[in-house]
């Protein structure tokens, strides 16, 4: 075989990092590296507070693990049984006024496209995680509970220190 009739080898990504291909979704509540996943201590708690000012959803949760705030800015919205609604509209402020009281059943992140947060019956919130889709830096905060405090963005997921 000859020098020139080898075929290319597929590229290696550098050390540290993934060869690109679909965004990676943080895993969801009982599956293998589930653990680390910042979005899991939600999961069991109940929406305490859900309010829409000035395009930021803010949620309040409560449970055993205590409290955690959520702001979602940008690209939001609310879907009921998979039916998005847009914020601002009618239909987006009748769910807004179910969420407390749901309990949390799921959630995900999928880097570069959308953070969902999953509740009973059927209602999930939503907040893009594109770039252009939010205002600043950060597209979502997540403070708690205990002393976590996170940013997800269309990089993925940053932790800080309090």
């Amino acid at each position: 075989m000859g020098l020139f009739s080898r075929k290319a080898a597929a590229p290696v990504p550098a050390p540290g990092t993934k060869a690109k291909s679909e965004p990676p979704s943080v895993p969801a509540a009982g599956t293998p590296g589930g653990s680390d996943d910042p979005l899991v201590p939600l999961l069991g708690m109940s929406v305490d507070q859900a309010a829409y000012a000035d395009s930021t959803l803010t949620l309040t949760f409560r449970g055993a693990a205590g409290e955690a705030h959520l702001e979602g800015y940008g690209r939001v919205f609310l879907a009921e049984k998979g039916v998005p609604s847009i914020a601002g509209t009618p239909p987006f402020e009748a769910l807004l006024g179910l969420l407390p009281g749901r309990k949390v059943v799921g959630a995900a992140m999928r880097v570069g496209d959308t953070l969902t947060i999953d509740l009973e019956g059927g209602l999930a919130a939503v907040a893009s995680l594109r770039a252009g889709d939010y205002p600043g830096a950060e597209a979502v905060y997540l403070k708690g509970p205990g002393r976590s405090y996170v940013n997800f963005n269309e990089n993925g997921v940053a932790r800080l220190q309090m």
